[in-house]
């Protein structure tokens, strides 16, 4: 999908991406098991979606003085996260993008860049510019957690997966712009240390769970 069908969709989706939690929600609960969010004191998120994910952070595993700014490409996200973010407001921030995987912060910014459900959405160059762009904007620790759609392994999941990919080819606004893919395959253990890597079922849709470290 292009940047602005991309935008088209999400701007329209709003709210109902919530609704994605049925089999969202248990890769990024192992996700956040996993990512040591109590240490950090600065956070990134790449595609904030309705800000549901940084407000749980915020209630339970944020200490007081971190913070968070998020972007996404979607004026209707930044209207919804905007009002679940305001009453940190003094510690999160989040900005609408121009879509673009050139990131406008300086090196060594974060301690934590995380991304859930959005690099699916991305073509392959764009997903390598991205762990290009977390490598240098984390700091050394720092530590780089993503969830993303994936390719199925047992027959049921094989079988969805499948089927998801032919809608995503023949029309991808039918699945959001969202394919199945292994992010594990953009990892360049020269720049990487993988530290957690999963994938998880939840009614026949696999996920991946990729939490590396900015050795």
């Amino acid at each position: 999908m292009k940047t602005s069908e991309v935008k088209t969709y999400y701007d329209n989706f709003g709210k109902k991406q919530d609704w994605q939690g049925f089999y969202e929600n248990k890769a990024i609960n192992t996700l956040i098991e996993n990512s040591d969010f109590q240490k950090a004191k600065s956070i990134f998120e790449f595609g904030f979606g309705t800000g549901k994910f940084a407000k749980d952070l915020f209630e339970k595993y944020f200490s007081d003085d971190c913070k968070y700014i998020g972007i996404d490409l979607s004026e209707t996200m930044f209207a919804i996260a905007s009002e679940r973010l305001k009453p940190f407001k003094e510690s999160a921030k989040v900005q609408i993008s121009d879509g673009s995987t050139n990131l406008e912060f300086p090196d060594n910014h974060f301690d934590r860049f995380v991304s859930n459900y959005v690099l699916d959405i991305l073509s392959d160059e764009e997903i390598s510019k991205i762990f290009s762009e977390a490598k240098r904007i984390l700091f050394r620790d720092g530590l780089f957690s993503l969830t993303s759609l994936a390719c199925g392994e047992g027959f049921i999941s094989k079988q969805v997966s499948n089927i998801w990919e032919s809608v995503h080819k023949i029309k991808p606004t039918l699945v959001g712009g969202c394919r199945p893919l292994d992010l594990i395959d953009f990892v360049d253990e020269k720049d990487w240390e993988i530290k957690h890597h999963f994938k998880i079922n939840s009614f026949g849709i696999t996920s991946e769970v990729l939490v590396l470290r900015n050795p």
